[in-house]
């Protein structure tokens, strides 16, 4: 069954934060704090809070990050490209997925395309799934932009307080 979902992320060289949540409802699925002394996941559905070791770097890349390992998969075969396509306002690059079950362009999709910005590389959107449509994820890159580490921005960073939360009590809204 298709899932329809929202993901907000918010990056810094050390952090993140993401929220993700379900769509047309608007009601929180998951979200999850990331920084070097500890990691924290809300998980909706169990309504639990989870605490573990911090990362040395967020586990979320940046579109460049992204726009860099997608480059790596058309360089490696498992993307080629479709033709060239305006997106969104954009000049963009659609290209179709190669499915393989062994290699570097292993995985469990069997079809897919994906639209790249022609300019930076980023990945505009990305639709790959099972050819009986059994299985289908679909991400859209809506808006991408850097900001300036302000008071008012360091709030985008911070992990909710969730009431209902196994651990809410003891975390609060410190990060």
């Amino acid at each position: 069954m298709p899932r329809y979902e929202r993901t907000r992320q918010f990056l810094t060289a050390d952090e993140s934060h993401t929220i993700t949540t379900t769509v047309p409802q608007h009601r929180l699925r998951f979200e999850g704090f990331t920084s070097p002394q500890r990691d924290l996941r809300y998980d909706a559905a169990t309504k639990r809070v989870s605490s573990l070791k911090g990362s040395a770097t967020p586990p979320y890349q940046t579109v460049a990050q992204e726009a860099a390992v997608f480059a790596r998969q058309v360089a490696q075969g498992c993307w080629t490209p479709a033709g060239n396509l305006v997106f969104e306002g954009q000049g963009a690059i659609r290209y179709n997925l190669v499915p393989a079950t062994s290699g570097p362009c292993r995985g469990d999709a069997q079809v897919g395309q994906a639209i790249v910005d022609r300019k930076n590389g980023a990945v505009l959107r990305r639709e790959v799934g099972l050819a009986d449509g059994s299985f289908k994820e679909v991400d859209v890159l809506s808006q991408f932009q850097t900001l300036a580490l302000t008071p008012r921005t360091r709030e985008l960073l911070k992990f909710g307080s969730h009431d209902g939360g196994a651990l809410a009590g003891k975390i609060g809204r410190s990060f």
